[in-house]
C-alpha cells in the first residue's frame, strides 16, 4: 500500500538530500528558498575537511573539494527520478527511467534538465568534514562501518587504539599511513568552517584548533 507521509507538497517545493557530515551554508539554502528559475538538479561543491577543520584534502599540490548533487524540485523528484531518492544522489542521467524521461522531454522540444553547480574551489557552498570526531568517535565510528565498505579499517585491532587515532589527527595522517593533509587555520582561512561551529568555539574546540593549539 502507497501511503503519503506528508500532504500538500507542491511541484516547485524542494527535496534535500545531505550526509550527517555534509553542510550547505545558510546563505545558498536561503537563496534556494526565495528564488525561482534555476537549473536543476542542484549540485554544492563543498569544502573538504578530515578529522577536523584544519585538515584539507589535497591532490598534486590542489585543494579537493566534494561535489554532490543534493537538491532537487518536487515536480523533478517525480518526473526524472520517479521519486527514488538515491537516484537524484548518483544523477545516473544515460540510465533506466531518467534517461527515458530525459528524451522524451527532449523529443517534445521541452527545456532539458540540466545540473547547476553553486561554488567551487575557494569559494564554496558549505563544508564536508569527515571523520570529524573525537578519537572515541572516529573509534565508534570504524568498529560500525558496513559490511561492504572496503577498506574496513575497523577489522584491524591497531587501527582501534586511540593513541594510534590521537596521532593520526595530530600528524593529519589517513588509515593507509600515505595520504597526509595539509594544515590551515581559522585566522589565515575566511571560509575555515561554518558559521555556526565558529560562533560556538568552546564547543567545538576540538574541530577548530590543531592538537598544537589547543591549551595544556
Amino acid at each position: 500500500m502507497n501511503c503519503k507521509r506528508i500532504n500538500g507538497i507542491r511541484d516547485d517545493d524542494l527535496f534535500l538530500l545531505l550526509d550527517a557530515d555534509e553542510i550547505p551554508s545558510r546563505e545558498v539554502l536561503l537563496f534556494l528558498k526565495l528564488y525561482d528559475g534555476y537549473p536543476e538538479p542542484v549540485a554544492l561543491t563543498l569544502r573538504w575537511s578530515i578529522y577536523g577543520y584544519f585538515w584539507q584534502k589535497h591532490e598534486e599540490g590542489r585543494e579537493l573539494a566534494t561535489r554532490i548533487v543534493a537538491a532537487a524540485s518536487m515536480k523533478m523528484m517525480g518526473q526524472v527520478y520517479d521519486n527514488q531518492v538515491m537516484a537524484m544522489r548518483t544523477n545516473h542521467w544515460q540510465e533506466g527511467p531518467i534517461a527515458n524521461y530525459l528524451q522524451q522531454q527532449q523529443d517534445q522540444q521541452d527545456q532539458p534538465w540540466s545540473v547547476w553547480t553553486i561554488g567551487r574551489v575557494g569559494s564554496y557552498s558549505g563544508h564536508h568534514c569527515s571523520w570529524c570526531y573525537r578519537p572515541e568517535g572516529i573509534r565508534l565510528k570504524l568498529t560500525s562501518a558496513q559490511k561492504d565498505d572496503q577498506p574496513r579499517w575497523g577489522d584491524y585491532a591497531q587501527k582501534l587504539d586511540l593513541k594510534y587515532i590521537s596521532q593520526l589527527i595530530a600528524t593529519g595522517t589517513w588509515f593507509d599511513a600515505k595520504e597526509r593533509f595539509v594544515l590551515t587555520s581559522c585566522s589565515s582561512d575566511r571560509q575555515f568552517a561554518p558559521a555556526y561551529v565558529l560562533n560556538n568555539p568552546q564547543r567545538f574546540a576540538y574541530l577548530i584548533h590543531h592538537n598544537s593549539t589547543l591549551p595544556h
